[in-house]
């Protein structure tokens, strides 16, 4: 920009609905705001910032701005909260408004099957005599000319309208997104997906060589222009899903024939599966990443070390910045205990029985609280319930297939219960008395025995990137006892391996060692 601009001290000013800035939210939205056309800047700012207002903000000043987030809550977060966002969801969670077509799938699925956008069998949307009742069009049209639009990012991956009515970009919850590109850009078939399609027979492949690299892309060729006939089907629902996977194959086939040697592996066996996934994402990451954008901001409570990131999306040249936790650090400590063990695959009884005693004493510490261990199995979360199971506390493991229940079950538990859970780390709010602490068992490292992750270890920047994601995964199970400035909970660490690993860990993420 000609000259920066510096932003007044009431955020109403500019349309937010904010009495006033949070912490450093004002300097963050002018660092958005003045940042210059081309660049990319990586933003790590702890919950309660107000990461949402960046956007928001920018929105002001340049309308045509787009918010990606990985979940489905941040995303309804920014609609509901911030009034200049339209939000955008999936084709499939748009009802049909033609009621030919409704009747018509009602007759073949059933009158409890009910017709989504996703289901419409018009090739062209003007083909369709209601398209002006269509509601999913109709968000696209409010979308396309609003201020400031929120996607998800699977949305925006197999969408392409959002990019030419694109200025600004914001990506939420920007740690994710490398797994979460990996993912879209894979394929991984089960044989009842073949079977139903009758595909070629998978071939045998297992590796990231060019040969191998090879008969993938030839069997998804093959496999695509099979589809063909399915894409003509008279079944709606089995048209759909043929479109889907003939354009996902395809795709692949196409990606295949230019990436370079050892960008993928792939792992194949005839009448088993298919799988065909990128080792490192950043040579797709333009399919988020847009071009054409202006400027692009990634945001993210927990970056840790950013050129990680970076590394991971094909990042070269980018601007940091990092503010401080708004809560109190002395209302979230975190402890770690130098005489823990290092626990790993081969780690004997004298290991965990030493890890065993420290929490114990953890436990005696916190009597009649609440608390979460984080462990990276569930063979160690059965290991430490039963060792504990004598301590006079109720202890549970939750069944791996009901957690929403299990998650229900413990927030309405007596105080003094304790959840022991290798699947608790993220996407739990549990504020106050819920839980006043948790345990770190066991540094959450990604297992050796997946050839991806041997094969991304050998790579630029493997090391880093192993303990990077353990790092975060962490940072994301102590926080899910600490949600407002008044609450407050300790972190227990009783795994050698952290101070490893901490370094790659977001710097407002303080500890202290026992």
């Amino acid at each position: 920009m000609d000259s920066d601009i510096t932003l007044s001290s009431n955020p109403e000013d500019y349309g937010l609905p904010f009495e006033g800035w949070y912490g450093s939210q004002k300097d963050a939205c002018e660092k958005a705001l003045n940042l210059d056309p081309g660049r990319i800047l990586i933003v790590q700012a702890p919950t309660g910032t107000g990461k949402s207002g960046l956007p928001a903000l920018v929105s002001y000043f340049r309308p045509y701005t787009s918010a990606l987030t990985h979940s489905r809550d941040l995303q309804s977060q920014y609609a509901t909260t911030l009034p200049m966002f339209a939000v955008i969801w999936g084709q499939d969670h748009y009802p049909c408004a033609n009621p030919e077509h409704i009747a018509d799938f009602k007759a073949e699925y059933g009158k409890n099957f009910t017709p989504t956008r996703g289901d419409c069998p018009f090739r062209k949307v003007g083909d369709c005599d209601y398209v002006s009742d269509c509601e999913y069009e109709i968000a696209k049209g409010i979308a396309m000319s609003a201020r400031a639009k929120v996607l998800n990012y699977h949305y925006g991956f197999y969408s392409r309208w959002w990019r030419k009515c694109t200025q600004d970009l914001f990506l939420d919850e920007a740690h994710r997104l490398p797994v979460v590109l990996s993912d879209l850009i894979s394929i991984d078939l089960r044989k009842g997906l073949r079977d139903r399609y009758a595909l070629p027979d998978f071939p045998l492949a297992r590796g990231g060589a060019p040969f191998m690299l090879k008969q993938a892309q030839d069997w998804s060729d093959r496999a695509a222009h099979h589809l063909l006939p399915f894409t003509k089907s008279k079944d709606i629902k089995v048209k759909k899903r043929a479109e889907r996977l003939k354009g996902s194959l395809s795709a692949l086939a196409q990606t295949l024939q230019e990436s370079e040697e050892a960008e993928w592996y792939v792992e194949s066996r005839p009448g088993e599966g298919f799988l065909c996934k990128p080792v490192v994402p950043g040579a797709f990451a333009s399919s988020l990443l847009i071009p054409q954008a202006r400027s692009i901001v990634l945001m993210s409570a927990t970056i840790g070390d950013p050129s990680v990131l970076a590394n991971e999306l094909g990042i070269e040249d980018y601007e940091f910045v990092t503010y401080p936790h708004i809560f109190p650090e002395e209302n979230r400590p975190v402890l770690f205990y130098k005489s823990a063990p290092r626990l790993r695959y081969r780690s004997g009884d004298k290991d965990y029985e030493k890890q065993v005693e420290l929490i114990k004493g953890i436990l005696k510490e916190h009597k009649g609280e609440k608390g979460i261990i984080h462990t990276a199995s569930w063979s160690h979360a059965k290991r430490l319930a039963k060792a504990l199971s004598r301590e006079g506390r109720d202890i549970f493991v939750p069944e791996p297939r009901e957690r929403v229940r299990s998650i229900e079950r413990f927030k309405h538990s007596e105080l003094g219960t304790v959840a022991i859970s290798p699947s608790w780390k993220e996407g739990l709010d549990m504020t106050d008395d819920l839980a006043r602490f948790c345990i770190i068992a066991k540094i959450p490292f990604l297992s050796l025995a997946d050839p991806i992750v041997a094969l991304r270890l050998k790579r630029r920047g493997g090391r880093a990137w192993y303990d990077w994601t353990a790092s975060l995964a962490v940072v994301q199970g102590a926080g899910r006892i600490v949600r407002h400035p008044e609450d407050y909970g300790v972190t227990h660490i009783v795994d050698g391996y952290w101070p490893r690993v901490a370094k790659r860990a977001p710097a407002w993420f303080e500890w202290q060692t026992i």
